[in-house]
């Protein structure tokens, strides 16, 4: 398969052996691959140097939440996902263990898709194939909060 898209990569609450694993998984099928700079980083949202979040936003196609258990709101996870939807991004979330609990405001409110780690729906996703919202067991549910990116 030749590249699909440039893709990055963020988190707030995944070890960085998961994150990688899942670069590696999407590399294997073609795409490239940036990790954020801001992945499981515990800043404060006045440290964040907004031409680097906006460079790495504008440097991809489609940006993949990962949702991972344990997690909180991060403000910088949520200022990267207003920004990607302000720069009209994909923005997909993929269960990687985590619940609905687990899932950031702004993915919610931006996103364009919630799925498990199935490789068959990411590549899905990839191809522009419409983008279910899921539970952590892959049954379909209802986008929160959803706001047409048009309007932002």
């Amino acid at each position: 398969m030749e590249k699909i898209n440039k893709i990055l990569l963020t988190t707030s609450n995944l070890e960085t052996e998961e994150i990688a694993k899942m670069a590696t998984s999407l590399e294997e099928i073609g795409c490239d691959v940036v990790i954020s700079e801001f992945a499981n980083n515990d800043c404060e949202l006045d440290e964040v140097d907004d031409g680097k979040v906006l460079e790495e936003i504008d440097g991809c196609e489609v940006v993949f939440v990962l949702v991972g258990p344990n997690g909180e709101e991060s403000e910088c996870l949520e200022d990267q996902i207003e920004k990607a939807a302000d720069h009209d991004k994909k923005i997909v979330g993929i269960f990687m263990g985590g619940t609905i609990g687990n899932v950031p405001s702004g993915l919610e409110v931006y996103g364009d898709g919630l799925i498990t780690n199935d490789l068959t729906k990411i590549i899905k996703a990839l191809e522009g194939i419409v983008i279910p919202w899921e539970n952590p067991e892959g049954a379909n549910r209802t986008q929160q909060n959803n706001m047409d990116k048009g309007e932002c």
